[in-house]
């Protein structure tokens, strides 16, 4: 079930992705750390908006540039920083 769930996500996630190409995080070869330092921040900004939000429940009280430093450093994906982040809940 765990994985099929996965399944479901990632295939959700990458229809999201290409219907809102805004949302495509910059691939870690063809960006700069401050590229994706900044799109990291553009995502998880707050929407001021708590009840139909959701992003401060999911980063838990973190701050998402400190979530996503590996993606941030160039060292794992944002997708696979996502998906352990929903996994851990």
């Amino acid at each position: 079930l765990k994985k099929r769930l996965k399944q479901l996500f990632l295939s959700f996630h990458y229809f999201y992705l290409k219907q809102f190409k805004s949302v495509i995080p910059p691939e870690i070869s063809n960006s700069t750390k401050e590229q994706r330092r900044s799109f990291v921040e553009k995502q998880w900004r707050c929407l001021n908006c708590c009840e139909m939000c959701g992003k401060c429940q999911m980063l838990r009280g973190k701050d998402a540039g400190e979530i996503y430093a590996d993606y941030i450093n160039g060292e794992r994906e944002y997708i696979e920083i996502t998906m352990a982040l929903r996994e851990s809940k």
